[in-house]
């Protein structure tokens, strides 16, 4: 599970930390922090990372947290937000963003609270299948599934991409798409295609847009379902953060 802090305040992110480790621990869950003191380096960095949870300041610098939460739904709708503030002036707007929890600092005053924000959020193992064993250049590779933003199959060849990389892998599309079929996260839009639809950021009449700014086609003969697909998928996790 990727999870970010971000506040410009760093005894406020160290305070974060501390009580997000002594949570996760107690209920074995595995996860990695990202911390970051202004909302435009995490914005950034969430066009790379698919972020779970976001733990949110509303006052900073520059850019606000809820300026920031607003352009992280613009790609993200899935992503858990909670705002973290000293007051509750601006509560309603953070809740039509659909935020989770709105948390008053400091923490060490408001431990049920957090604990409360937690249970809401409803963190659980994220994925139904956390890697995919391929071979690639000879080699076997355990890729972490959160990574992949789709597979296709092009000229006789399987390939992987994420946001860093395209992988050739060996093997037929069938063959190391297979693990993923049992995965809701990945729809196969058109033929030779499996797309992870939680990194698709907008939907039209022809194409998925993926967060990087890829366009992938949608099946002409399915269109309507797939497209009824990804909208149910999008309103599933949308109920766990409202």
């Amino acid at each position: 599970m990727q999870i970010a802090i971000v506040d410009d305040r760093a005894d406020d992110r160290a305070e974060l930390s501390i009580c997000l480790k002594n949570y996760m621990k107690k209920h074995q869950l595995d996860y990695t922090l990202t911390e970051f003191e202004d909302g435009e380096n995490f914005l950034k960095a969430a066009a790379q990372v698919n972020f779970q949870l976001v733990f949110m300041d509303i006052y900073m610098e520059n850019m606000d947290g809820i300026e920031a939460a607003r352009r992280l739904r613009q790609k993200n709708r899935l992503c858990k937000i909670v705002f973290l503030t000293i007051t509750e002036d601006y509560a309603r707007m953070g809740y039509s963003l659909s935020a989770s929890y709105y948390l008053l600092k400091p923490l060490s005053l408001h431990q049920a609270e957090f604990e409360e924000a937690m249970e809401l959020c409803q963190l659980k193992p994220p994925y139904e299948v956390m890697t995919l064993s391929v071979m690639a250049d000879r080699q076997k590779l355990e890729l972490p599934t959160e990574k992949i933003l789709y597979i296709d199959y092009q000229n006789r060849m399987t390939r992987i991409h994420t946001a860093e990389r395209v992988i050739p892998v060996s093997g037929g599309f069938q063959e190391v798409t297979a693990a993923l079929q049992k995965d809701k996260r990945f729809l196969p839009c058109y033929r030779g295609i499996l797309i992870n639809m939680d990194y698709i950021s907008q939907v039209d009449s022809q194409t998925f847009r993926l967060i990087n700014g890829e366009e992938l086609p949608i099946s002409l003969r399915n269109r309507k379902q797939l497209r009824e697909v990804y909208r149910r998928y999008v309103f599933s996790g949308m109920e766990g953060i409202v």
